[in-house]
């Protein structure tokens, strides 16, 4: 972990879903809540493999890919926003996704569906959170 005046860096293997919520209990442990301004998640990990024919990629390699590209992602915002409910000040998301969500490429079938699920998550989740606070 690096750290920055404002900023803390979290590495961590994003496979490892269930130890996601124990991250991000361990970056909220950091903040010093009656000073925070905003808090953020960024996540920009990504696995583009297996790239190929489908038929041709491994249980693991499948696993690994929608692991890292959408459930990780999913399981994130999830923590953050329960671990952020009483903070005040601005909170926001950034899940970063990828073009091959809507412009299909040969061999790219895995990831551009899982870059295509983490889109979809995002627009419904922004829907919920519109309806929950109309403005």
């Amino acid at each position: 972990m690096a750290k920055s005046k404002n900023i803390d860096y979290f590495e961590f293997d994003l496979n490892n879903v269930d130890e996601i919520d124990l991250v991000i209990e361990k970056a909220f442990s950091k903040v010093d809540e009656q000073n925070a301004e905003g808090i953020y998640l960024i996540n920009n990990a990504a696995v583009i493999s297996p790239l190929g024919r489908i038929e041709q990629g491994s249980v693991k390699d499948f696993k690994n890919n929608l692991h890292v590209n959408l459930l990780a992602p999913i399981l994130l915002t999830s923590s953050f926003i329960r671990n952020s409910q009483h903070i005040r000040g601005e909170k926001r998301v950034l899940n970063v996704s990828s073009m091959s969500a809507k412009n299909h490429l040969p061999g790219m079938s895995v990831y551009s569906a899982s870059k295509a699920g983490l889109d979809v998550f995002r627009n419904v989740s922004v829907l919920n959170k519109v309806r929950q606070n109309p403005l």
